[in-house]
Order: C-alpha cells, then sequence, then structure tokens
C-alpha cells in the first residue's frame, strides 16, 4: 500500500527557511505541497496569519493540547512553545496534498522518531538546511533586526548544536542562494515521490 509522505524542511533559525519555502510555493502544481501549519505561543511576527503560519494560542490553550495528546512532537524553543498536530497533516494528507513541516531540528528530530517507532520512517522526506558559514548565519540574523545582541548569541550558540544532527536527515541542503536551495530541493522531493509510485 502506498503510503502518504511527509516532507520536513528544519534548520538552525534565521538559515533561511521561510525564504525557500514561499520560492517552493510560487510553482507547486507538480508537487501539491500544502504548508502545515504548527502550533505556538509566541506573538505573530508582522505579516504573520493566524491559521497560515502558525496556530497562535496561549500557553494555557497549548497545555490543554499537550494533555490531550493532540501533538505528533511538540517542545519549547527560545522560551515559547512549538508543536504539531497529529490532525493537522492528517487533513492535508486527506486534501490530496503533500504535507510540507517548517520546523526546528528539535522537533523534526521528535518527528523522526515517532515515525521511527511506527516503522514508516519511509514515509518520511526530511531535509535539513545549513548556512554557508555560522558567520553568514550571524549576518543574517543581524540583518533581520528583530533580536538583541544576547538573544543573537543565544540563536547561534543553538545554531552550533543544531548542526551536529545534520547527518541525522536523509538530505542536507546549504542555503547560499535560496533559489537555488529551493531548486534542490523540489529535485529531491520529486526523486522521493517517485521511488514510491
Amino acid at each position: 500500500m502506498k503510503k502518504d509522505k511527509l516532507v520536513i524542511l528544519a534548520g538552525p533559525s534565521g538559515v533561511g527557511k521561510g525564504t525557500i519555502e514561499k520560492i517552493l510555493f510560487e510553482d507547486n502544481s507538480e508537487m501539491k505541497l500544502k504548508l502545515s501549519c504548527s502550533v505556538t505561543t509566541r506573538k505573530p511576527r508582522e505579516g504573520e496569519v493566524d491559521g497560515v503560519h502558525y496556530y497562535f494560542v496561549s500557553k494555557e490553550e497549548f497545555e490543554k493540547k499537550i494533555k490531550n495528546n493532540e501533538f505528533i512532537e511538540w517542545n519549547s524553543h527560545f522560551n515559547n512553545f512549538y508543536g504539531t498536530l497529529y490532525s493537522e497533516i492528517e487533513n492535508i494528507n486527506k486534501q490530496g496534498f503533500l504535507p510540507l513541516l517548517e520546523i526546528e531540528t528539535n522537533g523534526a528530530l521528535n518527528i523522526m522518531k515517532y515515525y521511527e517507532e511506527k516503522n514508516e520512517s519511509s514515509c518520511l522526506i526530511s531535509i535539513f538546511i545549513t548556512p554557508p558559514s555560522l558567520q553568514e548565519l550571524k549576518n543574517r540574523i543581524n540583518n533581520r533586526a528583530t533580536e538583541t545582541e544576547k538573544e543573537i548569541k543565544i540563536r547561534i550558540d543553538k545554531a552550533k548544536e543544531e548542526l551536529k544532527e545534520k547527518d541525522k536527515f536523509l538530505y542536507s541542503v546549504i542555503n547560499d542562494d535560496a533559489h537555488i536551495a529551493a531548486n534542490e530541493i523540489k529535485k529531491i522531493i520529486f526523486k522521493e515521490l517517485k521511488n514510491n509510485d
């Protein structure tokens, strides 16, 4: 039986996952990707829409979902909670789309573990996005101008830890140029889908 696939896009904060994602969705007719919307307790950034970029909820609502066992995975990241709903992945599959999950590294590893335990690792297309260098990553985070020096240092230290995990992913893609990286990811997805036919 053909299993539903799930694409995981992970990598350190500031590596350009969101930019790559935008490019992937510009011409999406063949891949039929649909972004899986995560739940978070963090405040929306400028331009982010509830139910499109994230489901923005209170800490109390998030804890209720944990109690009700609604998450495939959840974790705490920079003092906020993030989680992936079972129902979100199922709904995207039911609509005939391929779920794309843009997620931080620990969350991705938790999902990979969950699929492994169910003997369904073959359903995952896990892709880790790396920066060309740590200095370039720092420049990108600085250019966002949304974090303090202290927060940037925390993000860079966390990025160093996350980069040690990249070999646990099926694929690793360097984001030196977002268009080139997005193209590489498209090729990976098509190859994996073809193998699934």
